[in-house]
């Protein structure tokens, strides 16, 4: 699909390991954690069954299933705070993409709060963006 071949690939794998030893770390650490018990945890509890042909999915597993924990995780702190209006709340949720509606600017400052608080040391990085329902209200 890349236009590379296995040879080229396995060079850059290779490369990309060198340069990141920890990445290289967690990467046989997941794989043995499969090969051993059958199975990873995320750090939310979650256990994912893999074989050990299935190896290379743990990765993904283990970062995929706590992004999308941690962003349910946040969106039911959302709910908890924010004042219960038929016209406001959540409207989406797509991936990491959150649309609340008719949101007040405190309200607007709280969930942002929410959403960059965390016990992780993996920075949290928010942005928000006002839409109007005409370009008469933007102005």
């Amino acid at each position: 699909q890349l236009g590379s071949t296995a040879v080229e690939g396995q060079r850059i794998v290779k490369k990309f390991f060198e340069g990141s030893p920890l990445s290289k770390k967690f990467k046989d650490q997941v794989f043995a954690r499969i090969e051993q018990r059958g199975y990873v945890f995320d750090s939310f509890g979650r256990r994912f069954h893999l074989t050990k042909e299935e190896s290379f999915k743990g990765i993904n597993r283990i970062i995929q299933g706590w992004a999308a924990d941690f962003i349910k995780s946040k969106m039911v702190k959302i709910d908890e705070v924010l004042p219960t209006n038929d016209n406001k709340g959540l409207r989406l949720s797509i991936h990491d993409e959150l649309r609340y509606d008719q949101l007040d600017f405190d309200d607007v400052s709280e969930v942002i709060d929410i959403l960059q608080s965390s016990n992780y040391k993996v920075p949290t990085p928010v942005t928000h963006k006002r839409t109007y329902t005409n370009w008469a209200q933007s102005q």
